[in-house]
């Protein structure tokens, strides 16, 4: 898969991450827990990392305030089944 394919694609996801994000902060904010899925190809645990990171810098943690379901890939091919599973 070239870099550029897998950019634009962890790009969508961090975007459709922060519109979940958004609207989850609308919502009560003393018990609302943010629910949101990602989906990310196998062996980045370079941007899971830095999406955990930007996520509780913006004061969301995973299991207290934030849940996340999460789904990985090999093949391009294989994200839009990834995708399914999520919505």
């Amino acid at each position: 898969m070239r870099r550029s394919t897998t950019t634009r694609i962890l790009i969508r996801g961090v975007m459709v991450v922060i519109a979940l994000l958004s609207t989850a902060a609308r919502a009560d904010q003393a018990t609302a827990v943010a629910r949101f899925g990602a989906l990310l190809p196998i062996g980045r645990a370079s941007a899971e990392a830095i999406l955990r990171q930007s996520l509780s810098d913006l004061g969301y943690v995973e299991g207290r305030n934030l849940s996340i379901e999460w789904r990985r890939y090999e093949q391009p091919s294989a994200a839009r089944s990834g995708a399914a599973e999520l919505v």
